[in-house]
């Protein structure tokens, strides 16, 4: 959008001065509605959008604020699935903008104004839930000048250390910055150290922490330890009666004060043994959010059809066409995402596949790119994102020695050139890298393959 172009992509340093500067003199939106909260390093886009299908499913009016979006920015903001309008996001963000340079104040960045266009798009539609997921940290995020009825902490890994910190102890406390005194939170135990962290940072604040893994188990229908993902449809986003789920799981959440276990059966659309515990955290908190007033939450047949209908669009997202070889596209950006996928690739891919990867420059390539590469038969190298975001193509290669490859910067020539690779070998195509990257060959791979639709295109 030609407006937003002018903002600064992010502050040199996060703070919440901005934001708490010009939210008086919009009403206070934040105020407006309860919210749920949601930060971590891998694993939150997945979360809120499951946690907010819950919600829709429950039969309440939700808000979803996520990022970075693939397509489109409108993405971002959606109310019941449906993007705000292109007319609507641009007389709020001419609102905002007025409202900054009446006041001399310093414009608000890229993310600040999506931030508040989503809080003011929020108290006009009167939603009954907003999920919010959190930009980057949690205590100074721009999100965080919400009052969250409950926040969520997904899986925490090495990523910004330039803002948040070079220890995991330290970086969970950034992102336990979202929690709030009396209120509940849930996270996954994950490592002692982050426990801990977590632990402390909730017992300073006086918040209800609870590790979701205490109370939750996920595990597939099938008694293996490992279920083979069944193919995805031609079309991944026909009406999800006809999906072939890519998991089919048992939620076990084990009942307070001796009351009752809970048993859920699911079926979740999204791919990957990883999000068995994105799932387990949102049921998770679908629950703990039940017995703060919103009843409705805790029905387990509501859980099941929300989950059902939840699809969450690059991250290990499959393409099979008879236009081209397979096509696996997957937002990975940082070297937790990276070894999640490697090890799927490990699981559900045959021999070796053709690798196009382009990453940020500020991510820990050397972390990255070796896990996936590993399996690699070519690998391209291309630039993410425009200069001087997007890293160096040609700065990567080194970083894998012993690998074919070829480093083209325009993304489009380094997709048709995989691309032909791949269909001359009858092998898979793996893209990935970051979302940005993802995002903008999506629509090169609809104009080549026919496939994958818009993220959009149908309603969930």
């Amino acid at each position: 959008m030609a407006r937003l172009a002018p903002l600064k992509p992010f502050a040199e340093r996060p703070r919440l001065e901005r934001m708490r500067g010009l939210l008086p003199h919009l009403g206070h939106p934040e105020t407006s509605f309860p919210t749920v909260l949601v930060a971590g390093t891998n694993g939150k886009g997945s979360t809120a959008a499951l946690f907010a299908a819950m919600a829709r499913a429950a039969g309440y009016r939700v808000g979803l604020y996520t990022s970075p979006h693939l397509e489109t920015v409108h993405e971002r903001i959606t109310v019941d699935g449906a993007l705000i309008a292109d007319d609507r996001l641009a007389a709020l963000i001419d609102e905002l903008l007025g409202i900054a340079a009446a006041r001399r104040a310093v414009a608000p960045t890229f993310f600040e104004a999506l931030t508040l266009a989503a809080l003011l798009h929020f108290r006009a539609e009167a939603v009954d839930l907003a999920v919010i997921e959190v930009g980057l940290g949690g205590r100074l995020d721009a999100t965080n000048v919400c009052d969250p009825r409950l926040s969520i902490v997904t899986s925490i890994g090495y990523d910004h250390t330039e803002h948040l910190g070079d220890t995991l102890e330290a970086i969970a406390r950034e992102k336990a910055g979202i929690f709030r005194a009396q209120r509940p939170a849930v996270a996954w135990r994950d490592l002692p150290e982050i426990a801990r962290s977590l632990s402390g940072a909730a017992d300073a604040c006086g918040a209800q922490l609870r590790f979701a893994d205490d109370w939750i188990t996920v595990e597939p229908e099938s008694p293996a330890e490992a279920l083979p993902e069944a193919e995805p449809p031609p079309d991944a986003y026909a009406q999800h009666l006809r999906v072939r789920y890519a998991q089919h799981l048992r939620v076990r959440v084990r009942g307070r004060r001796d009351g009752p276990a809970i048993d859920h059966a699911i079926a979740l659309g999204l791919a990957g043994v990883h999000q068995r515990r994105n799932l387990g955290l949102a049921v998770f908190a679908a629950h703990a959010l039940a017995e703060d007033g919103f009843a409705q939450l805790a029905d387990p047949a509501t859980i099941a059809r929300g989950v059902a209908r939840c699809r969450w669009p690059g991250r290990l997202e499959w393409i099979r066409t008879a236009a081209g070889p397979p096509v696996l596209l997957d937002g990975a950006h940082n070297a937790d995402g990276a070894a999640v996928l490697a090890s799927y690739l490990r699981q559900q891919v045959a021999g070796p596949f053709e690798l196009l990867m382009g990453t940020l420059a500020n991510k820990r390539v050397k972390h990255m790119l070796p896990h996936v590469a590993d399996g690699a038969a070519h690998v391209t190298l291309t630039r993410a994102a425009p200069s001087p975001r997007g890293a160096d193509p040609a700065d990567l290669q080194p970083l894998i020695p012993g690998h074919s490859v070829t480093v083209e910067p325009d993304a489009e020539r380094a997709l048709d050139a995989a691309l032909d690779r791949a269909r001359a070998a009858g092998r898979t195509l793996v893209i990935c890298g970051s979302l940005y990257l993802v995002g903008d060959l999506r629509p090169a791979l609809r104009a080549r393959l026919g496939a994958p639709a818009s993220p959009w295109d149908a309603s969930a």
